[in-house]
C-alpha cells in the first residue's frame, strides 16, 4: 500500500489533518496497488464526512478499484448499514447505475446480496435514487433476488415496476 500521509491520515479519519494536507497541494488521488484512493479509503472506513472533504476539493467519485467496484457499489457490498455514506455518495453524483467491470453486478444486486438485516433500507434508498432495476447485466435482478430473498420482499421491487405483468414475467420466467 502507498503510505502518503495524506492515505495515512485518511485511514486514521483525522479531518483537520486531511484538510490542512489538502490546503498545501497533497495529492489525494493516488491509489495504492489495488486501486484505492483516499476518497475510496474514507468511504471503506465508513467516514462519509471525508468523502464530502475530498469531493469538496474536485475528487471524483466514481474511482474504480481493482475488482472493478466504485466507492458506492463497495459501500452497497459491505457497508449497506451505512445510510449515511451510501446517500452522501449519491447525493455527489455517484453513478447509481455503475457496473462492476466484469458487468456482473450494480449497487443494486450488492445491496441486495448483503446483510439481512441492513440490505432493504440500502435498496429503498437506491431505488429513490433512480437506480434501473431491469439493469441486463451478470444474471437478471428479478432472477438474481429470486435466489436470494423472500417472496414478501419483492414488493418493494414490485411498487418501482411500470407494469406489472412485466414484474411477474421477470421472477417467473
Amino acid at each position: 500500500l502507498k503510505s502518503t500521509p495524506i492515505y495515512w491520515a485518511t485511514s486514521m479519519g483525522l479531518i483537520n489533518l486531511v484538510v490542512s494536507l489538502l490546503k498545501r497541494g497533497a495529492d489525494a488521488n493516488i491509489a495504492d496497488s489495488l486501486g484505492v484512493n483516499c476518497l475510496f479509503l474514507a468511504a471503506q472506513n465508513k467516514n462519509w464526512r471525508l468523502v464530502l472533504v475530498f469531493a469538496s476539493y474536485g475528487m471524483a467519485v466514481d474511482p474504480i478499484d481493482f475488482k472493478g467496484f466504485t466507492p458506492l457499489l463497495w459501500a452497497c457490498s459491505h457497508r449497506p448499514n451505512e445510510k449515511e455514506l451510501i446517500r452522501a455518495l449519491l447525493s455527489l453524483g455517484a453513478d447509481v447505475n455503475a457496473t462492476t467491470t466484469d458487468k456482473q453486478s450494480t449497487a443494486l444486486h450488492c445491496a441486495v446480496s448483503g446483510p439481512k438485516r441492513s440490505q432493504w433500507s440500502t435498496v429503498n434508498t437506491l431505488l429513490h435514487a433512480g437506480v434501473d432495476i431491469h439493469a441486463q447485466v451478470g444474471l437478471i435482478l428479478f432472477h438474481f433476488i429470486n435466489h436470494v430473498i423472500s417472496f414478501r420482499n419483492y414488493i418493494i421491487f414490485y411498487k418501482h415496476c411500470e407494469n406489472p405483468l412485466t414484474f411477474y414475467l421477470h421472477i417467473y420466467t
